[in-house]
């Protein structure tokens, strides 16, 4: 298809009417139109073979970030289809609260994951009807709150302090300092003390440089397949420093264990 498009483009650019600024113009638009459209492919297909693996954060995060990509470049709204998701910690569920989801959640639309459920925030009414752990009520109302239309339950995401926390017997934990609330991963914006570099940029680049070094392999795919090295951000340190963060759930080199790497970054302008 991209081959039947770049004839028709190289056709028109050699046509009579191409001099004119305003048919020029139209071209190029037309050319970033396709481009942004083919990394929004790009973007459903990767969330697409992700599935089922566990860390739909990043893919998700890929795609919303193609969807702002190509509805800033066309005059379309973004599409109706895409929504935002609450990126949160499985921490917040109590023993009953599991064992609803591990159950299929009776009343609720849910979605099991390999480290958790991928839950549809459904209205209070058509919940009324069900019996639903009241953990599971509180987040789907954090959820509503914060303007999400789903919940990523994850053993690895952040906590939030506007949400109460469980040990494994389903005990209410009393955190010593609140803990970081997460924001909707649609909508995630770097503050002063933290960033998600991107693709392209010398931070990204510097990133995954830093780690190439130190494990030659960018990937370090585990030995089932499922698992690689992720970019979590770049922090600024207490003691002022810097560092890149990866994670890999199952790091062959470490005996299957997960493994996190910090690497000096370079600190942002400001």
């Amino acid at each position: 298809m991209n081959k039947h498009f770049d004839t028709v483009f190289a056709l028109a650019e050699t046509s009579p009417g191409f001099d004119d600024a305003a048919n020029r113009s139209e071209i190029i638009q037309a050319k970033r139109e396709l481009a942004a459209h083919a990394g929004l492919q790009a973007a459903a297909q990767a969330l697409i073979g992700a599935w089922g693996k566990g860390n739909l954060s990043q893919p998700l995060q890929a795609i919303q970030k193609a969807v702002d990509a190509f509805s800033a470049l066309s005059s379309l709204p973004a599409p109706g289809h895409v929504r935002k998701f609450l990126d949160l910690s499985t921490a917040h569920l109590d023993v009953e609260g599991r064992d609803h989801l591990e159950q299929g959640g009776e009343g609720m639309v849910v979605y099991p994951t390999a480290y958790g459920w991928f839950v549809y925030v459904s209205e209070p009414d058509a919940l009324a009807s069900y019996t639903v752990p009241q953990c599971l009520l509180d987040i789907l109302d954090r959820a509503r709150q914060l303007g999400c239309d789903y919940v990523l339950l994850d053993c690895d995401a952040e906590e939030d302090s506007e949400l109460p926390t469980f040990d494994e017997a389903g005990a209410v934990e009393v955190p010593e300092t609140p803990p970081q609330q997460p924001e909707p991963v649609a909508e995630v914006v770097a503050d002063a003390s933290n960033f998600c570099a991107e693709p392209g940029t010398p931070p990204w680049d510097e990133a995954w440089a830093a780690l190439v070094a130190e494990f030659g392999d960018p990937v370090c795919l585990s030995t089932d397949g499922c698992h690689s090295w992720q970019y979590l951000g770049t922090t600024q340190k207490p003691d002022g420093t810097w560092k890149h963060i990866f994670r890999h759930r199952s790091l062959s080199a470490a005996g299957g264990q997960r493994t996190y790497r910090e690497y000096p970054a370079t600190p942002p302008a400001r």
